[in-house]
């Protein structure tokens, strides 16, 4: 999985090659089609691994220290443009139902609303936020803002912070500042617990 992320994140999915995610893993070009026979299941496997390292406990955590963590990931992925423009492509991709990443990209949106709402509940009931949209309609939201501007930030004439809008977004959404951290924090499974549970 490292080594594949980190060719992927340097020559994005097109011309990543398999035989040198297998010469940095010391493994033959058999072997790894024998664990991964297209490079497609490699690369949602590695973004699954990405995606159990976002550095937060969605469903436990308060929502500004959530959305802070969001921005915080935002700015290590600056360092990874290869990588986000590679998660862009193949995610748009991926709207055909018969692509063979369909299934993760799927499971991963519902996960990753069903999860992010719990915070965004908790907020609403304690009147920490205030909002006429329901949590799962802020959660839908807020991920569709950073999936957007992952898909625009190359596309601008201008470069574009990714990071930089997240923080603004929220805390307009929020009405105050956020405390975001300046280096990643300690970071937990972002799947569904019964995910988690299904692969230990």
């Amino acid at each position: 999985m490292d080594a594949a992320y980190r060719v992927f994140s340097e020559n994005g999915y097109a011309n990543a090659s398999l035989r040198e995610i297998a010469r940095l893993c010391g493994v033959t070009h058999a072997t790894l089609l024998h664990h991964f026979p297209r490079k497609v299941e490699l690369l949602t496997a590695t973004l699954a691994k990405r995606d159990a390292q976002f550095p937060q406990d969605l469903v436990s955590s308060e929502l500004t220290t959530v959305l802070a963590d969001m921005v915080a990931g935002a700015r290590d992925n600056d360092g990874q443009p290869g990588l986000v423009h590679t998660f862009t492509r193949v995610s748009a991709e991926a709207a055909d139902p018969h692509h063979p990443a369909h299934a993760y990209f799927e499971r991963r949106t519902l996960n990753f609303i069903t999860m992010l709402s719990a915070p965004v509940q908790r907020a609403l009931d304690d009147g920490s936020l205030t909002s006429d949209a329901s949590a799962e309609e802020i959660a839908t939201n807020i991920m569709a803002l950073w999936d957007g501007l992952q898909l625009i930030a190359p596309l601008s004439p201008t470069p574009i912070s990714i990071a930089d809008q997240l923080q603004i977004a929220f805390e307009a959404l929020l009405g105050r500042p956020l405390d975001v951290p300046s280096a990643a924090l300690p970071r937990h499974d972002l799947r569904s617990a019964s995910e988690a549970s299904t692969s230990a």
